[in-house]
């Protein structure tokens, strides 16, 4: 007579699992009375779901690790975006309200800080005020100039000569617009001059190597504002 035995139905859907599931199946699903060969084949089938759930976690480590790499190299990249941002803008100029309460460490909001101050002690701060401004604008070297071309090349060469008029300046842009207009094809012509491309290529060099000198102006420039103090 033969033996009879049981093998649990889920067992065929579990083969078709994740990893995960079908280890969870095996470890929890009791085993009842079969052949030896069946044995086997479960803990060659188990060993082999473990092996390819350490090979998913370990997969699972290495994207969780690229991620957080990635992650990191976008808030640095955000970082020195911001800082060129600042450094191209460079030195905000302070008011004499904004300086006192800086040098002297008042609140934002509140008392008015030259309300008190006695007149030679206000001279005496729009001093330093102007000295504090005119150091803070010395760290940075000016941004180079595009080469002029066409009406605006006109505009630099003609602007000082319609100056002396003393006009108001929106009308010498007026007269010096019109006056260019009056001009002739062939008088337009020397003011346009044609940008080589080597031209080109040495004025993006000559940007790069500026906003990489402002950089490191911005730093130094910092370490000033940050550490300054009234002169006693």
């Amino acid at each position: 007579m033969l033996r009879s035995f049981a093998i649990p139905v889920r067992s065929i859907a579990a083969v078709r699992a994740s990893p995960l599931a079908q280890l969870r199946y095996l470890t929890t699903t009791p085993v009842v009375s079969q052949p030896t060969k069946s044995t086997k084949e479960q803990r060659v089938l188990l060993k082999s779901i473990t092996e390819n759930l350490k090979k998913e976690k370990h997969k699972a480590r290495e994207l969780k690790q690229q991620i957080k790499e990635r992650e990191k190299e976008l808030k640095a990249r955000a970082e020195q975006r911001k800082l060129e941002e600042k450094a191209m803008r460079g030195h905000y100029k302070l008011s004499l309200q904004t300086f006192v309460r800086k040098v002297r460490k008042l609140p934002i909001a509140g008392t008015h800080p030259l309300k008190d101050l006695l007149e030679y002690e206000k001279q005496e701060l729009e001093a330093a005020c102007k000295k504090y401004n005119e150091d803070c604008r010395a760290f940075f070297s000016p941004r180079p100039e595009p080469k002029l071309l066409g009406y605006m090349l006109y505009v630099k060469t003609k602007f000082p000569e319609f100056r002396e008029s003393g006009v108001p300046i929106k009308d010498v842009v007026k007269n010096v617009a019109a006056s260019w207009r009056s001009l002739s094809d062939s008088e337009k012509e020397q003011y346009k001059v044609e940008l080589s491309e080597n031209d080109s290529n040495n004025a993006k060099k000559e940007y790069e190597e500026w906003k990489n000198k402002r950089l490191e102006e911005y730093k130094k420039y910092l370490k000033f504002r940050d550490s300054y103090q009234l002169p006693e």
